[in-house]
């Protein structure tokens, strides 16, 4: 059964959702990340330890126990709280996002091959942020936990890359 056809300002109508909702997210990071700069005492956003789940080459165990302490405890639980609530949704915004022009720039017939990036980018990303909040609440378990967590890390950005990558090339196609 086919969908009835839309026109195409309505269509175009659809992304807008999407697009505020990936807008919004983006400032309630930006908010949370002044927030983990007040518990790390750093004045100066230069001089603040990397955020390890936007380090696009991974980290260290060294670096990532310097940041978990630089935080204290309390910067810890609320680092810990942001992953398992903010950065748990996240991944199904952007997600719907990044599929909603996947499918509208590749035409293809089976789009389920075009998905699986997004969607293993979106799996990889709440692996690292369970380690990542496990790692938070138990300190101790940091040196088993993360090289896993810096490979999941790793993984998210690499999925993504290559569904930006799709993106460009269906841009590209779409002008030529």
């Amino acid at each position: 059964m086919s969908r009835p056809a839309t026109p195409a300002g309505l269509a175009r109508l659809r992304w807008a959702p999407l697009l505020l909702l990936n807008l919004v997210f983006w400032g309630l990071f930006q908010m949370r990340n002044a927030r983990l700069q007040t518990y790390a005492a750093c004045p100066d956003p230069a001089q603040c330890p990397v955020l390890p789940d936007g380090s696009l080459q991974g980290y260290s165990g060294e670096q990532l126990a310097g940041f978990m302490q630089s935080l204290g405890a309390s910067g810890r639980l609320f680092y810990a709280f942001s992953e398992l609530s903010l950065d748990l949704l996240y991944p199904l915004v952007y997600g719907a996002l990044l599929a909603a022009v996947l499918c509208r720039l590749v035409a293809c017939a089976d789009r389920r091959f075009w998905l699986a990036p997004i969607l293993l980018g979106m799996l990889f990303d709440w692996l690292e942020n369970a380690l990542l909040a496990t790692i938070a609440l138990a300190l101790h378990l940091l040196p088993q936990l993360a090289g896993l967590a810096s490979v999941a890390t790793q993984a998210k950005f690499l999925c993504l890359g290559g569904v930006l990558a799709t993106l460009v090339w269906g841009i590209f196609r779409r002008v030529r």
